[in-house]
């Protein structure tokens, strides 16, 4: 990878996990990178995903499915790729300044696909 281990900004840090390796399957490791807000600490996962097709009796048609590292053994973690994409560009204000992020196209789904419901926990 040409990303570099980390990096540093007055506001954030980049951490790139320093044993991400695309052919092996390391299940204790699943984040690829990680941006980190040094004004109130919250921080972005990034993770790296692979592509499958397979074929769906039901439809008929060929779906492609994207996974991880961590997922790649339960199916029910799979995403479709027509919900991430076309990535959808939006726009939030920091401070005074207006700052751009991509998201999935169909961040909902992609949400209730990994925690079942889309309800803040009670303790928050």
């Amino acid at each position: 990878s040409k990303l570099p281990i980390s990096y540093e900004h007055t506001d954030w840090l980049w951490r790139r996990n320093p044993n991400l390796n695309g052919s092996v399957y390391d299940g204790s490791n699943t984040v690829s990178a990680r941006f980190i807000s040094k004004r109130n600490g919250v921080y972005i996962d990034v993770f790296s995903f692979s592509m499958i097709s397979m074929y769906d009796i039901a439809s008929d048609t060929s779906l492609i499915y994207v996974y991880n590292s961590w997922s790649i053994n339960n199916f029910k973690y799979w995403q479709l790729y027509t919900d991430l994409v076309p990535i959808n560009q939006n726009i939030f204000l920091n401070g005074t300044q207006a700052q751009s992020f991509n998201v999935p196209k169909n961040t909902q789904t992609w949400l209730l696909n990994e925690y079942g419901d889309l309800e803040v926990p009670w303790q928050y």
